[in-house]
């Protein structure tokens, strides 16, 4: 048969993937930190115990694979929910709302006030970079009962997605019940699909 000229197809995928991005809601489950980047210079090599000199100030960003991935798909125009925790009281806490709110990205936040929001210090030399995280609240964060069931009650396409469940110890330890509720999430509404 005749063949479809590559940029149709291209086309095609384009506006398959803009309306699903627009008929879809999309909650992310998981992991926000604040990264603090040190860059050390092009001749330095990194050493405990030594004094690493630094290319550039200190710089933090805000991260996370579930808070990284809520920023990319809001850069599409889809329609976020990220359900995480951070301490609402302390200064990373509140640099990682405003980076939510300034991306479009809606939130559900767990907020234990005795808890620090998790750090991640990243060092990058000429050749590899080197992560020092202290998860902080996000170690402890399970989603609320009334997040599944908002999520289980809606006639909307539902695309759930658990991103850094490697730093998510409470939920890690509850995956029986991780299961469970998920379980019943795709027995409720068909339309949900679910990724880690």
């Amino acid at each position: 048969g005749p063949r479809v000229p590559e940029s149709v197809k291209v086309d095609v995928a384009q506006s398959w993937s803009r309306s699903f991005l627009m008929t879809t809601s999309f909650h992310l489950i998981g992991d926000a930190f604040v990264d603090i980047f040190c860059y050390a210079s092009s001749q330095e090599t990194l050493s405990i115990g030594g004094d690493t000199q630094l290319d550039r100030p200190v710089q933090e960003f805000a991260g996370g694979t579930a808070l990284n991935t809520s920023t990319h798909l809001c850069s599409l125009s889809a329609n976020v929910t990220l359900h995480t925790s951070w301490n609402t009281n302390d200064r990373y806490g509140n640099f990682l709302q405003e980076h939510c709110d300034q991306n479009g990205i809606d939130t559900v936040v767990f907020n234990p006030t005795q808890e620090a929001t998790g750090q991640c210090v990243v060092l990058v030399t000429r050749s590899d970079r080197t992560f020092w995280t202290h998860r902080g609240c996000i170690n402890s964060y399970i989603p609320y009962p009334d997040e599944w069931k908002a999520m289980q009650e809606t006639e909307d396409r539902v695309h759930l997605h658990i991103g850094g469940f490697y730093n998510l110890g409470a939920l890690q330890n509850r995956s029986t019940e991780l299961s469970t509720r998920l379980s019943a999430l795709k027995e409720a509404n068909p339309f949900i699909k679910l990724s880690m």
